[in-house]
């Protein structure tokens, strides 16, 4: 679900896909008024079937003659041109930010994808270090002190104030990995929430203390500082996030394995035993580490060869 900021009528969109390698099984897109609670069908594609009633008619043809088994309708309604098929691709690819935490090397090197601007714009590094500064007062300042080919520069930033020392870093390298990925988080923040998109991310939680977590969140939920409505979608390990005073049962999803293949479900659908729905007010962390909620690991003790 998301709203185009350029859209002066402030419609809101609904899209989604179901896929695998091999198919496009399900697609839909709806929109609806912004003061409304009806939503207008736009497209609907499951299996062969393709139901086409807010595109224009003299489209249709050509989308239905085009569509493959692998190709989504608004990808390729985007590339013929049609008018709202491309606004809503548009969107997408302009408003939607992607970062991978769970890749070891990404927790490295993003350091050096910093702000447009940030190697010579004292106004930029500003932005960063008063960004920074709500995490913790280390940082203070930026120093550039060399250019490195297709990198926007080497940086280096000083010590806690106590020390009165510097310590070099040579685009990053000896920072720890929370203060890297805390770094690394700007440019996509900035972004997402000065164009009201979306921001997915791949194990938010890695490298970084729960309560810059919990900030990060917080500012995704604070009506002030997310003045666009910007959306942000992650994935963690962290069962303290689980709490009915950060999420709401529908904005939380839990992955279940079984045989090779990942279902999601949110809380706001999920049966207990007892066939009831989760209550508003119960524990999600107690019941989720309880299995109450499925989602965990099969464990199994743990075996490690010994020597010899």
């Amino acid at each position: 679900m998301f709203k185009d900021p350029a859209d002066e009528r402030q419609r809101v969109w609904n899209y989604g896909f179901t896929l695998t390698d091999s198919n496009v099984h399900e697609e839909r897109l709806n929109v609806r008024a912004r003061i409304s609670q009806t939503s207008r069908e736009m497209l609907y594609r499951n299996g062969q079937v393709v139901e086409l009633p807010g595109i224009p008619r003299q489209h249709h043809a050509v989308l239905r003659a085009a569509s493959g088994a692998q190709q989504l309708l608004v990808s390729l309604g985007a590339v013929l041109k049609i008018p709202v098929l491309k606004d809503v691709c548009t969107w997408f690819s302009t408003c939607t930010s992607i970062t991978d935490f769970e890749v070891p090397h990404m927790n490295r090197f993003p350091i050096r994808m910093l702000p447009a601007g940030f190697a010579d714009n004292m106004d930029v590094q500003q932005d960063v270090v008063h960004f920074l500064s709500a995490f913790g007062s280390t940082i203070t300042g930026f120093d550039v002190v060399g250019r490195l080919l297709r990198r926007p520069g080497m940086v280096s930033l000083p010590c806690t104030p106590s020390t009165g020392q510097r310590r070099a870093a040579s685009s990053g390298c000896r920072l720890g990995g929370g203060t890297l990925k805390t770094l690394a988080l700007y440019p996509h923040l900035q972004h997402v929430l000065n164009a009201g998109g979306l921001l997915l991310i791949d194990g938010l939680n890695a490298s970084l203390h729960p309560l810059l977590v919990h900030g990060v969140i917080q500012i995704f939920l604070d009506p002030a500082r997310n003045s666009l409505h910007a959306q942000l979608l992650f994935t963690s390990h962290d069962s303290w996030i689980l709490n009915a005073e950060i999420l709401r049962r529908n904005e939380i999803w839990t992955a279940e394995k079984h045989d090779g293949a990942s279902s999601l479900y949110s809380l706001a659908e999920f049966k207990l035993e007892n066939k009831e729905n989760v209550r508003k007010d119960a524990g999600y962390m107690k019941n989720y580490l309880l299995g109450r909620y499925g989602g965990i690991p099969d464990m199994r003790p743990l075996k490690i060869r010994e020597d010899g």
